[in-house]
């Protein structure tokens, strides 16, 4: 947030992307952080976005990109491809796995609340959250989130490869 002009900071639209206002009030926090002497940095990983179709669609990544195996669900197309909740008919849920360390890598989904979902899912990523801590998650039934419902199958699909 610090520019090359000596006691000139700088956040928002104006650095560059993401031009997202959450990421803009964090900029500006470690701006102001950096001004007071206390030295900060801007942290983009997992830093969800999110655009609002028939479905919210969102995502969230660590950044860095060809990382990890995708599994998704339901199928891209035919039989099968939606699953159904109450309220209807819903999309897609998708997960990126490191396999060698299991840390979720990437998330994405298609389907009523996907917003507020990703929200979370990047924040556990930046934590290094992995496939095996979502285990122990009891999931509200039904749901739209297959998030969740990835993670657990990659984690079996890890333990079965490493035995």
């Amino acid at each position: 947030m610090r520019t090359s002009v000596e006691g000139v900071y700088a956040a928002g639209d104006v650095i560059g992307p993401p031009y997202l206002t959450p990421a803009a009030r964090r900029e500006g926090t470690v701006a102001a952080e950096n001004i007071l002497g206390h030295p900060a940095i801007m942290d983009y990983t997992g830093i969800p976005q999110a655009m609002s179709l028939r479905y919210d669609y969102a995502f969230a990544t660590t950044g860095a990109d060809g990382e990890g195996v995708t599994l998704s669900a339901p199928a891209p197309a035919g039989p099968g491809s939606f699953w159904d909740v109450a309220g209807g008919w819903a999309g897609l849920a998708q997960v990126r796995i490191d396999p060698e360390t299991g840390r979720l890598v990437g998330a994405a989904a298609c389907v009523p609340g996907a917003a507020t979902l990703l929200s979370y899912v990047g924040y556990l990523m930046k934590r290094g959250i992995t496939a095996s801590d979502f285990d122990d998650i009891v999931e509200v039934h039904p749901s739209t989130d297959g998030v969740y419902g990835l993670a657990r199958y990659a984690a079996d699909m890890l333990r079965k490869r490493d035995g």
